[in-house]
């Protein structure tokens, strides 16, 4: 009874992560091509529980992954959690995801971005650099980004109890798919 109760959930949980990519999937304007979703090497995508592998990467990422997993941010409002003043604060966020057709890149210089969503599964586009040309205004210094037109990234599906770690040369298109999101995107200074 165990094993066949095991292989129909197996093949849910298949069939649903199956039919929330082809939701997401299909927000693009873009054709899907295997080098398109494949998750590229320049970013890191992972589960919360095994967010100790990579804590060593920077001094503040175990106080943050720890933060993260004692608390349940699902409740909290929206707004600012500083944890260690500008150094590393979360961004607790409720909004709508949106087509990738309105998807903008963006880039940081300061922060290495955490995004973590909390509400539904959410895709995020992301791209090196070097291949986005150049960003639609100067870059902002005082909240440091800015925002580039071109939208071609790498797609990765991001599912609640996951997250996606971006250094500055990574830049990112998050939101992306229909509906409402909570979403935590935590900002480690580098």
């Amino acid at each position: 009874m165990t094993e066949s109760w095991n292989q129909r959930n197996s093949e849910s949980s298949e069939f649903l992560i199956s039919l929330i990519t082809q939701n997401l999937l299909a927000t693009l304007n873009t054709p899907i091509t295997p080098t398109n979703i494949i998750p590229p090497i320049i970013m890191i995508q992972s589960h919360l529980q095994d967010s100790a592998r990579y804590e060593g990467l920077h001094p503040l990422f175990k106080q943050v992954f720890d933060y993260i997993k004692a608390n349940d941010l699902s409740k909290v409002p929206a707004g600012r959690i500083e944890l260690d003043g500008s150094n590393l604060f979360i961004n607790v966020v409720d909004t709508e995801l949106i087509p990738a057709t309105s998807a903008k890149l963006e880039a940081h210089r300061k922060y290495i971005d955490i995004h973590v969503p909390l509400t539904q599964a959410e895709l995020i586009g992301v791209e090196h650099i070097s291949r986005v040309g150049e960003s639609e205004a100067p870059f902002d210094e005082e909240n440091d980004f800015a925002l580039y037109t071109y939208c071609q990234p790498t797609w990765s599906l991001v599912l609640p109890g996951e997250f996606l770690i971006v250094y500055p040369e990574d830049t990112h298109a998050p939101l992306v798919g229909k509906g409402p999101q909570r979403k935590l995107i935590v900002k480690v200074l580098l």
